[in-house]
């Protein structure tokens, strides 16, 4: 997955950019993981 995006984004995109994107998919990813964990503790108890 990480060579993957790698390799398509050095096409085009140069690796600080890269590393910038990669924080953001990181950081949505992580908000992302909170609220579906907070809706299923929510339902399960």
């Amino acid at each position: 997955m990480h060579k993957e995006i790698a390799r398509v984004g050095s096409d085009t995109v140069d690796h600080n950019n890269l590393k910038a994107y990669e924080a953001v998919a990181m950081s949505v990813v992580a908000v992302l993981a909170i609220t579906v964990g907070t809706i299923y503790g929510t339902m399960l108890f």
